[in-house]
Parts: C-alpha cells; structure tokens; sequence
C-alpha cells in the first residue's frame, strides 16, 4: 500500500517536469492559444497498464522501480514526515497566494476525462470522475443543488444538475467532507472541511482547519471556526431549532498535525459558527492518542457521526484510535451531559446469527471491533433510530473478516435489535 502510494505520488512529481524537459530548448516560447480540445472523454486504457486497482501500471525494470520507489519516499517524508514540525501556516499561505495568482493561456475549457470509463470500483468497472461527499438542496427550488467534494471544491447547478459552476476557483484548495444548509435561512450554507478517513486525509489531514460558511448562496465564503477545529475533519453539523449548532471532529488517521492541536470533541454555537463551546472530549469516554511507537503526531479516531433528534436528543459514535472500536453516547440535555448506550446484546444476537465470534479491542472483551457506526434518528418518531456500519469477526477455524452490520432501536437507544441482511 505504501509503495503503491509512493509510485503515485512519484509520478505526480516526475510527469511534470518529463513534460517540461520536451519543450525546453534554451528559447523563450512565444505564447499559443489553448488548442480546441477533443470531444471525446479520456479512457482508462484496456490491457495489461491498469492493475486491478485501476491504477496505470509503469512496467518498470526492478532495479528502476527501487529507485523510483525511493526517491518518491524520499519526497513524501521531507513534505509530511517532517519530524512534526509542518509549518501548516506557510502551506496554507502558499496555497493562497497560488489561488491569487493571474491566469495565463487563454480560455480553457475541459478536454477530460471527464469521466474516466472503465475506473475499478467496488461495484465493477464504471465511469468514475471523482468523489462527492455531500449534496444541500435548497426547499425553496429542487433544481439549486451544492455539492462538496475531496479537494475537488464546491459546486453549484441552477438547473437540477444539467450545469454545474465552481464556487472556490479563487480559494485554497481545500478538502471538503460535506456541505450542510441552515433550514432557516437556505441562502447560507457550512461547507466541512476535512475527510474523516482515507488516504487524502492521511496525507494532507492537517490542513483541515474548520468551516468555510457562505451567507450569500455560495458567491463568497469565510472561515470559521479555526481554532476550534485545527487539524480535525469536522464530521457532521446539525442545526437545532433555536439556531444553536452543533458539530462533531475527528480523523482517522492523519500523519502529521500541528502541536497545539486541540483535542476532538463535540461543540456548539449559538452565534452561526463565530465562537464555540466544547460539550465533550475523546478522553471523556475513549483514547484518541495513538500509540508513541506509531510515530503519528495527532490525535486518531474521535467522532465519527452525529445526529439531532426532533425532541432535542443528541446521538454520537465515539472511535478510539483509528476507530478500533465504536462507542454510541447520547444527550437529553443539548450535550451538557452524555451516557453511553448499551449494545452488547445485539452484538451477540449478530455473532450468534452469522456464527462467528465478534472482535474486541480491550482485554475484558467489553469494547466490540466496530468501524465508524452511522446514526440517523427518524424524521417522524424521534424513538426510532438506525445505526451501521462495520463489524470484525473471526471463526473457530481461524477465519476472520470484516462485514456490515445494522441495528435498529425503537425506544430513543435504550435497546436495540439486529437488522437481519
């Protein structure tokens, strides 16, 4: 895995300055215009330069595969592994003033791929342009929709999705976890910064530094909540009915972060996301510090979800270290105090029903290996809730894997049945 993230990045470096080197000739190029691009989109190659992962393979003589690996790691240590002295301040500044900067070339126009056919995915080979990690569409016209996307930016369509426009082409290049509309005011929106998991949080987590909130449908955007959220991937946001706010951070693995980082939690405001009060820590109920011998710098796991009952309830799941195990809180009082729900039962209907037995991650077998549970409370009857994600198992005969698992409460979380799939 490493390697393969070596290779890419490699290739990022190496590919650019290749094509550079073909041009140079000592003279200073006279400027072109874009040449008009092709109709067609870009497609994954057939055959034997894609592997299963649907990555380009370079086929490469070991002995230049060696150093290729190695001058990439070479790279990628000196940007990320700086010894946790990341000067997360001068890259944001870079970035910005890169985003400042004057466009040269002429018009462009995309010329693909867009998207990529044939892209490996989990479910087959399909056309794939990106990932999308949240849509907001506004009540009051079904065809304004804004979609947040990994590094990508945020997006608007005007006309249910036939057009789409960049809003953050003059910002920093951002990673973006989901984009939530205020239901009392649609014209201002929260876009999250950061991705809980994945490689593009391991590699570049640290940038994640709050919320950027737009008040005016999208045009303009500032950031809010930089201290609060440093270093975190802010993993939900809900809205109360008085206004109040609430939002969940974590990270589930990050290399790098800065050393004033302040520890995940959850929070609210009450002032749209100027200031924010700490109602909870990772260290209330779990361990978010990884083990020294890992040599990660940051904080790991924190809140992965959470969700706002229409009685005022709060409803979180708490990951310890990279989210080896899963804990579900709840709040009857706007997150003043919290209680852990009970779902060793369920577990055990659910080992008992697959014939398996479930993983733990404590000695005293009281912490179930679940992998970043999902919550969502019913919109009509708040004592109804689901919540799922992933659950690892092992068998007798020395098996082990890794499945879905749901479960369903009726009762506001006191008690909950396993889902048959």
């Amino acid at each position: 895995m490493k390697s393969s993230l070596y290779l890419r990045l490699m290739a990022a470096f190496l590919l650019p300055t290749l094509a550079c080197s073909l041009v140079s000739g000592g003279e200073t190029l006279p400027p072109t215009a874009t040449p008009e691009p092709e109709a067609e989109p870009t497609a994954t190659p057939e055959g034997d330069v894609v592997d299963e992962d649907g990555f380009f393979v370079l086929n490469l003589t070991d002995s230049d595969q060696e150093g290729l690996e190695l001058r990439a790691e070479e790279i990628f240590e000196g940007i990320i592994n700086s010894g946790g002295d990341v000067n997360r301040g001068a890259l944001l500044e870079a970035y910005a003033e890169l985003a400042a900067l004057e466009r040269v070339g002429g018009d462009w126009r995309s010329a693909g791929p867009a998207p990529i056919e044939g892209v490996h995915m989990p479910q087959g080979r399909i056309p794939s342009g990106g990932r999308v990690n949240g849509f907001a569409i506004d009540p009051r016209n079904s065809d304004v929709v804004y979609a947040a996307s990994s590094i990508g930016g945020l997006w608007k369509t005007e006309d249910g999705g036939q057009n789409w426009r960049s809003l953050t082409d003059a910002q920093v290049p951002l990673i973006y976890g989901g984009i939530e509309m205020d239901p009392q005011n649609p014209d201002t929106l929260y876009a999250l910064l950061g991705e809980f998991d994945g490689q593009v949080s391991y590699s570049y987590g640290f940038l994640a530094n709050g919320i950027m909130r737009s008040r005016d449908a999208g045009e303009t955007w500032e950031l809010i909540g930089a201290d609060t959220f440093m270093a975190a991937s802010v993993s939900s946001l809900v809205f109360a009915e008085d206004g109040t706010l609430y939002a969940s951070s974590g990270q589930e693995s990050v290399a790098q972060a800065p050393p004033d980082q302040p520890e995940f939690g959850i929070f609210s405001s009450t002032d749209g996301g100027d200031t924010w009060e700490r109602l909870l820590s990772c260290s209330d109920f779990a361990d978010c510090t990884p083990n020294p011998a890992s040599g990660a710098t940051a904080y790991l796991g924190g809140f992965f979800d959470l969700d706002l009952s229409t009685d005022g309830t709060l409803y979180t799941s708490l990951c310890f270290v990279q989210c080896n195990g899963t804990l579900i809180l709840r709040s009857f009082d706007g997150g003043a105090s919290w209680e852990e729900m009970n779902i060793t039962n369920v577990v055990e209907d659910w080992a008992i029903g697959n014939e398996v037995n479930v993983q733990y991650v404590d000695e005293a077998q009281t912490i179930p290996y679940l992998d970043a549970i999902e919550i969502d409370v019913s919109a009509s009857d708040p004592n109804v809730l689901l919540a799922g994600g992933g659950i690892h198992w092992f068998s007798d005969d020395g098996n082990e894997g890794f499945w879905s698992f749901v479960m369903r409460s009726t009762d506001g979380g006191d008690s909950w049945e396993w889902l048959v799939d």
